[in-house]
């Protein structure tokens, strides 16, 4: 995730009526910069498609004792369903914790 992901996230959430504030995805492209979260991005042509999160540290109790990385925040446009673009996100997520973390929740 990039800052300039930040507006386009936005604005294509907020289209498709899933509407996450403009500050939480903020918080997102922060936390993409110290390590705490992955944040992958989906786009179908040039759209925004959806994206999908992993969060390092978990909320989570027994992720946290475990060392479990949290999968988290998954959406796709609506309109955009049944193209793989789930399948295609939650495969390369699970890619990434496996080889970062070796395990993923």
């Amino acid at each position: 995730m990039k800052y300039a992901d930040v507006e386009m996230v936005f604005q294509s959430l907020d289209d498709a009526q899933i509407g996450k504030p403009r500050e939480y995805i903020k918080r997102c492209w922060e936390e993409n910069k110290t390590g705490e979260r992955i944040t992958l991005i989906a786009l179908y042509g040039d759209r925004f498609a959806g994206w999908l999160h992993l969060l390092s540290k978990s909320n989570y109790s027994f992720f946290v004792e475990q060392g479990i990385p949290e999968i988290n925040n998954f959406d796709v446009v609506p309109t955009l369903r049944r193209h793989g673009i789930g399948n295609a996100l939650m495969d390369a997520i699970e890619q990434i914790a496996f080889e970062k973390y070796g395990i993923v929740g």
